[in-house]
């Protein structure tokens, strides 16, 4: 698996010398002595002192304050004057903000990581061996999908630079599916499509490392350009005999908030497609006691309800041959699609 990862860029603000002018006047007197405070007051006469080299009613002054002990973060820097008779004149302020910059080999990318699904914590997952640090890295891996059951998954990649800080997320989606043997047929050809089917041949292709009668295929599935949050993906394969398989289908949720990585939520994968006695139904959270089951002829007349309460959920319709409309509801969560029944 090959992967792009940028340390996202700092907002930069370097460390400064303030260069302030403030007009600052008290009528009909001189001002005499001026000075300046960030953040916290520490009394009048207390504050840094501001040269005042030509005292006069309206002055301009030009000073440097001093930065090096400020926290990064937003502050604030206060100025007031005195004049020749004792008296304070109004305070006027300005807001800055300081970031300390890292130094160039700070900012490396250090460390990689990566995880499947679920993230195991900062530091935890599993290590990609970064071979010569930088800001900006490609990378070879091979990822351990052993243990992974058959569906839509998610891979996550994170850096770390030299001051321990993580970056932003790179993630990708793949699919990975158990194809069945088809008798002494050889599998030769492998294609997926979300939603709308574009007809035995045009959908998105999938590359075989052989072909073969049971083969185990892991491949990337783009979820580029859907919208809204139900969907459906469909896989089927073709033997060398030119016949297509069953469709298996998995239902899932696909949420954005406009940032990196989508939200990826699996409801239920359903299989065979044709079916003849019965179809199993797998629901990804195990946790829902009851998951209602309606199939509906093309006409909307129901013909067949029940409710799923053990995983995986396998029921025996007992209906004539022909196409119907199954429709499977989870929370809010409600898909509706064509089977067939042989």
């Amino acid at each position: 698996m090959n992967s792009d990862i940028k340390q996202k860029e700092m907002k930069k603000i370097l460390p400064f010398i303030v260069a302030l002018f403030f007009p600052l006047a008290l009528i009909a007197q001189d001002i005499t002595y001026a000075e300046y405070f960030i953040d916290t007051d520490p009394g009048f006469g207390e504050a840094a002192s501001i040269p005042v080299s030509a005292p006069g009613a309206d002055l301009t002054l030009s000073f440097t304050a001093g930065l090096q002990a400020l926290d990064p973060g937003i502050h604030q820097i206060f100025l007031r004057a005195k004049n020749d008779s004792e008296k304070w004149g109004p305070v006027v302020f300005s807001t800055f903000y300081v970031v300390e910059i890292p130094s160039p080999g700070e900012l490396n990318i250090q460390e990689m990581e990566y995880f499947i699904d679920t993230d195991p914590g900062y530091g935890k997952a599993i290590p990609i061996s970064v071979a010569t640090p930088g800001t900006d890295l490609s990378f070879n891996f091979t990822a351990d999908l052993t243990a992974l059951s058959p569906g839509i998954h998610q891979i996550f990649f994170r850096g770390k630079n030299g001051s321990g800080e993580w970056g932003v997320m790179a993630h990708g989606t793949f699919f990975t599916i158990d194809i069945p043997a088809s008798g002494v047929s050889q599998i030769q050809q492998l294609e997926y499509f979300i939603d709308t089917d574009p007809g035995y041949g045009n959908a998105t292709q999938v590359s075989l490392p052989s072909s073969g009668t049971d083969l185990q295929v892991d491949f990337d599935v783009s979820l580029d350009g859907l919208t809204g949050d139900d969907h459906v993906l469909f896989v089927r394969a073709k033997n060398d005999l030119m016949q297509w398989g069953q469709l298996f289908m998995e239902a899932f949720t696909l949420s954005s908030n406009g940032e990196d990585p989508e939200e990826f939520h699996s409801l239920f994968k359903l299989y065979p497609n044709p079916a003849s006695t019965h179809i199993i139904i797998e629901i990804t959270d195990q946790t829902h006691a009851s998951v209602p089951i309606r199939i509906s002829d093309l006409h909307g007349a129901v013909v067949f309800e029940t409710q799923c309460v053990n995983h995986p959920c396998i029921i025996e319709p007992n209906l004539p041959g022909g196409i119907y409309l199954i429709s499977i509801k989870i929370d809010k969560h409600q898909i509706t699609q064509k089977i067939v029944i042989e």
